[in-house]
């Protein structure tokens, strides 16, 4: 049965607005089609994910600033427009997202070389990884802003 497993973590920042999840799936492993939203403060979203795990298939939505990736499982990485065709997934692939805080601490090509390089095959560890090689870049575990990352691999 195909399913999707989903990581989402957030590193507070220092600015007065925060990302926050304006809609959520169930669960960690999703097995209905399920959608997700992140807003920065009571903006707009800024990141709009749609899931149909039966067709292993997801549709996105960013806006300025947001950085997603589509990663195969052979770590072949692409970064992707705002508003990308649907992505078919294959186990093994992912989906990668950061919220704008991210552009304040390393550039889009620094990002790409990190998810390129590391072979986690594991949607938590990744996120984690990911924030972490944030902190490092950074040079502090304090950002200027939010940043909140989502993995979602194909199983």
């Amino acid at each position: 049965m195909p399913v999707f497993s989903l990581a989402l973590k957030t590193q507070r920042g220092l600015a007065q607005e925060h990302d926050r999840v304006t809609e959520w799936f169930a669960g960690t492993l999703i097995t209905a089609p399920e959608h997700l939203s992140v807003a920065r403060g009571a903006a707009q979203s800024v990141l709009d994910v749609s899931l149909e795990p039966k067709t292993l298939t997801l549709c996105c939505a960013a806006a300025e600033g947001v950085w997603h990736y589509f990663r195969w499982a052979d770590a072949t990485l692409k970064p992707l427009p705002p508003r990308p065709e649907a992505l078919a997934f294959s186990p093994g692939d992912a989906y990668i997202a950061l919220t704008p805080g991210a552009s304040r601490i390393a550039d889009s090509p620094a990002i790409a070389r990190f998810l390129h390089l590391r072979d986690y095959f594991n949607a938590d560890k990744l996120a984690e990884a990911l924030l972490a090689h944030l902190a490092e870049l950074a040079g502090t575990d304090e950002f200027p802003e939010d940043v909140t990352v989502l993995v979602i691999e194909a199983r």
